[in-house]
């Protein structure tokens, strides 16, 4: 038997699309909150060419390498890392020979920066403190999550900057609370799996510390 449920109009529009969900009166404070002092999330790094930059392992003459997670996994692994501590590319003459041959012979010089990633993005961060999350969810437990190192960078998948502890993100995210919200968004994926953005966890993180909590 079907089960009506109402939904008063003006909880319906929000940000100019139509929801239909159990939650939508909730959905419309998370998604209208513009508070974003507690948390941000982001995008990881883009290299565009993963299988030059990123391996499990490279030769001891490979430098410099840093450790990256991949966010869609949770499995470490070894990136080629050609920028200081505060996102710029070096110089190319600033990397040893067996570097400088492997970046030669693998990627195409068809722009100045050519031995960099293809995008910026995440850069920056790279030594921050900073928690990982994949950006599908399936159910609470489906949700991967881990704290970065400073130091350490994520690819496919996202990221948090945030003063909050490790333990207050986890709660926050692994959450039926959480998962409620990304399928009221209806972003299906195959399997039954629900996909979110930076936006997404951006107003819910902020929406969730501000209210100390979530309660449907």
């Amino acid at each position: 038997m079907n089960k009506i449920i109402k939904i008063p109009y003006q909880d319906i529009f929000i940000d100019n699309k139509i929801y239909f969900s159990k939650i939508n009166g909730l959905l419309k404070k998370i998604l209208s909150s513009g508070i974003n002092k507690h948390a941000i999330c982001k995008n990881g790094y883009a290299t565009l060419n993963d299988n030059v930059f990123i391996k499990d392992n490279f030769p001891d003459e490979i430098q410099p390498l840093i450790r990256v997670l991949k966010g869609s996994t949770g499995k470490y692994k070894f990136c080629i890392y050609p920028y200081n501590k505060d996102g710029k590319l070096i110089g190319f003459d600033m990397l040893n020979n067996n570097t400088r041959e492997y970046l030669e012979k693998n990627l195409k010089k068809d722009r100045t920066d050519w031995f960099g990633f293809g995008r910026t993005q995440a850069l920056k961060d790279t030594y921050k403190n900073k928690i990982a999350i994949s950006s599908l969810i399936k159910s609470k437990d489906s949700l991967k999550i881990k704290k970065l190192e400073k130091g350490e960078g994520v690819y496919s998948g996202l990221y948090i900057i945030t003063d909050k502890e490790f333990s207050q993100i986890q709660k926050a995210l692994i959450n039926p609370i959480f998962v409620k919200f990304v399928e009221s968004l209806r972003k299906y994926k195959n399997g039954g799996f629900y996909t979110f953005n930076t936006s997404d966890v951006t107003k819910y993180l902020n929406y969730y510390f501000e209210n100390g909590g979530i309660n449907e």
